[in-house]
């Protein structure tokens, strides 16, 4: 494997610091520096340059191991994200592309949809039989030709697909 040479601020040590050399790594810590204010205290910018400080790191064995990791990650390899310490993660994390996004917005929509739609219909089943059994005699549940078991999935699977929506959307606009 071979080593990234880099040139280090006057400042820190050379196990501190680690220059980030390889160009989408580069764009992507500039746009986490725009965007993600809680990556700031882990990236040095300084004349233009760009720097990851492990300075943050308890022992010099694990800020020689994510150095290493950084380097491997700068010549090409590929590293999963999840071996960097948990606040240098989003700069290694893969970004989502757009059909990404729709892809993960719509079956997280479904899924929750679908959930809060079975909720509300075994919930009114249960409602109904309590109430029949409470009263003595049976209620009539169809409301315009449908039973209220069914109206009542359907509305609970729009309304949570919807929350969900929304929700996961912050969510993934906040990364």
């Amino acid at each position: 494997m071979s080593t990234v040479t880099t040139q280090i601020p006057e400042e820190y040590d050379s196990h501190e610091v680690v220059r980030i050399l390889e160009p989408r790594l580069h764009q992507r810590a500039l746009m986490l520096l725009a965007h993600y204010p809680g990556i700031r205290p882990y990236l040095i910018q300084e004349d233009g340059r760009l720097y990851i400080s492990l300075q943050f790191l308890p022992s010099s064995y694990q800020k020689e191991q994510v150095s290493r990791l950084i380097q491997r990650v700068q010549v090409g390899e590929t590293v999963h994200y999840g071996r960097f310490p948990l606040p240098l993660q989003p700069l290694f994390q893969p970004a989502l592309s757009p059909t990404n996004r729709f892809a993960l917005l719509f079956i997280g929509a479904v899924t929750f949809g679908i959930f809060c739609g079975v909720l509300a219909m075994a919930g009114s089943v249960l409602l109904f039989a309590l109430s029949e059994l409470i009263l003595g005699y049976t209620i009539n549940t169809t409301i315009v030709g449908m039973e209220f078991p069914s109206i009542a999935f359907v509305l609970a699977s729009v309304m949570g697909a919807g929350l969900a929506i929304v929700y996961m959307n912050r969510r993934l606009h906040a990364r």
